[in-house]
């Protein structure tokens, strides 16, 4: 696993992006469950040309100006990582998904938000929705 994370952040910013998003790969100190390590290699799409759909605050960097531009972090609490990204979008800025920026996450099933990582691992287990 990439621990370069950051540079990646800032060599995209160096290229002009405003905003880069990156992925989360299971912490495996965690001891996760074989089916949950299984779940996250089954559902976890990454397109073929490097590039992904997948938002989180983990692994998200945002230039200062986009991000006072778009009015910051909502109110929201759960996803609003996916909103700042969205607004980002329609404002037009330059925004970057990257396979190559890779932050380990925890592989708890039972998180502090509701519907965050945690929470839809354990509901995908629960219902058999991978």
């Amino acid at each position: 696993m990439p621990l370069d994370w950051l540079k990646v952040h800032l060599d995209h910013a160096d290229e002009g992006a405003d905003g880069v998003a990156g992925i989360v790969q299971l912490d495996l100190a965690d001891h996760p469950r074989e089916d949950v390590i299984r779940l996250y290699h089954e559902t976890y799409e990454l397109a073929r040309d490097g590039t992904h759909s997948h938002v989180h605050g983990a692994n998200l960097g945002v230039r200062g100006d986009a991000y006072l531009d778009v009015g910051g972090w909502s109110p929201l609490t759960v996803a609003e990582d996916h909103c700042l990204w969205r607004r980002l979008k329609i404002r037009g800025w330059r925004l970057r998904s990257c396979v190559r920026s890779v932050v380990l996450t925890s592989a708890r099933l039972h998180g502090r938000a509701i519907g965050g990582f945690a929470d839809t691992l354990r509901h995908r287990l629960e219902t058999g929705h991978g």
